[in-house]
């Protein structure tokens, strides 16, 4: 059995690992220099917490593929072809930036590393309670971490205006 001192550093490795992996998703986005794609990532972003808490986790991932338009087959063809640390998304994304693909891309891959290597829309049907309320609590945290580098490095509407008034 881990002692209390042991527990505590392996939250805080996971909070570490947590913080590294969202600076990277974010530095990515904003590496990109697209101002409107920043804008509207960092919204996304910032109000991603709270829609998992008041839908849940599999409605909001569904409703994030609804948005872009984009199939769970064809989120899943992406993602296996991310097989680098730190992940590029959008290298394997071409034309299709979008903000919601994006997002979910960045938050499942992160609950595949950390919580169920089949992680995605469908596996998340046939889960147990526990095992969708782990992943939910992992995809918080990690959107916690995502949401204070978006406000640091992503420009987001009105940001700029906000020191001259």
């Amino acid at each position: 059995m881990l002692s209390k001192d042991n527990k505590k550093s392996i939250r805080k490795t996971l909070e570490q690992r947590r913080g590294e992996y969202a600076y990277y998703v974010i530095k990515e986005v904003a590496d990109l220099n697209d101002k409107q794609l920043e804008e509207k990532y960092a919204s996304l972003v910032k109000k991603a917490p709270v829609m998992i808490l008041s839908n849940g986790l599999l409605q909001t991932l569904a409703f994030l593929l609804a948005k872009a338009e984009t199939s769970p087959e064809k989120a899943n063809q992406i993602l296996s072809r991310v097989n680098e640390y730190p992940p590029r998304f959008i290298e394997k994304l071409g034309n299709d930036k979008d903000e919601h693909l994006l997002l979910y891309l960045h938050i499942v891959y992160w609950l595949r590393e950390n919580v169920d290597r089949n992680i995605d829309v469908k596996t998340l049907l046939s889960q147990d309670y526990s095992k969708v309320l782990w992943a939910t609590k992992e995809a918080i945290a990690l959107l916690n971490w995502m949401r204070r580098f978006a406000v640091a490095m992503l420009k987001e509407e009105g940001k700029e205006n906000e020191g001259s008034s």
